[in-house]
């Protein structure tokens, strides 16, 4: 799998690090087979918007992956995001994706857990996209 930009491995409650990069690029946190996750930020405004409490992943109690971000809006406005999800298999490929985004609306301060989950067995990864409005 090829990320262009930037790639930073955060750990549970850190704040997305802020990047030179260009606006109004979509940006993603995929996790990993370790159980953590990585971030490639490709939107320095994201970074001062947006935190990334926790990024949890697990099997459902049908068998399928289930992923659970918890999202805290960082600034003091509120603040508008688009998200949506791609499942991964194993070897990196996407298996399954969401053709629209959801939108998001935080207030200062709020906290949102945004859980997506995967229709097909192969999925062993998830890739959140996130998109500042």
């Amino acid at each position: 799998m090829l990320f262009v930009g930037c790639s930073t491995i955060i750990k549970v409650g850190d704040q997305i690090e802020r990047a030179a990069t260009p606006p109004d690029a979509v940006n993603y946190v995929t996790t990993k087979p370790d159980g953590n996750y990585e971030v490639q930020l490709n939107d320095g405004r994201l970074a001062e918007k947006l935190t990334i409490i926790s990024l949890r992943k697990f099997k459902n109690q049908g068998g399928y992956l289930q992923v659970q971000c918890e999202l805290k809006n960082s600034s003091a406005l509120r603040q508008d995001f688009n998200v949506s999800f791609e499942f991964l298999a194993a070897d990196g490929r996407v298996i399954e994706g969401q053709r629209n985004w959801d939108t998001l609306q935080l207030e200062p301060g709020a906290l949102h857990t945004y859980t997506a989950t995967a229709l097909r067995f192969e999925a062993v990864e998830c890739r959140l996209r996130f998109l500042a409005k």
